[in-house]
């Protein structure tokens, strides 16, 4: 083997790598829409309970007062249902790009163990033959005669 031999799966890993990469960018992606969708839960939520309070608070109140604020309630709360569906619906996508990342990372460690075994292996024929060169040298020097005059 050379000293430089490359690495036959070479373009592999580096395909391996780029899926790797786009794998982490899809889930950071999925990440930062499930973090939007938790603030935008929260805040419908903390609106809800503001609401349900002033009607609470409220001592004297129409009747077309009391739907306005009681329609708008019943929005929120629906609201809240959609939203928690829609954070389970992408917390299930997070978990399946983080197990595809998952996936991609073993691929290219995998490749990375061959290619480190294949690199181990081309420094130990090159050593070997360089071992082999030396001692052909030293052979060839103990059987040639001294030339004294």
């Amino acid at each position: 083997m050379r000293q430089n031999a490359k690495f036959r799966l070479q373009k592999v890993l580096e395909v391996r790598e780029i899926i790797e990469k786009e794998r982490q960018k899809e889930l950071s992606q999925s990440t930062r829409k499930l973090k939007t969708a938790e603030d935008n839960l929260s805040q419908l939520q903390e609106k809800k309970l503001q609401v349900a309070q002033a009607i609470g608070a409220l001592k004297k109140i129409e009747v077309n007062q009391f739907a306005h604020y009681y329609g708008y309630l019943t929005s929120l709360r629906t609201a809240v249902s959609n939203k928690l569906r829609e954070i389970a619906a992408i917390k299930k996508d997070v978990e399946n790009k983080r197990q595809a990342l998952l996936e991609a990372t073993k691929n290219r460690k995998a490749l990375e163990n061959l290619k480190s075994r294949h690199q181990q292996e081309v420094a130990d024929a090159s050593l070997k033959t360089e071992q082999a060169a030396i001692d052909d040298v030293a052979i060839r020097k103990s059987f040639t005669k001294p030339n004294f005059g």
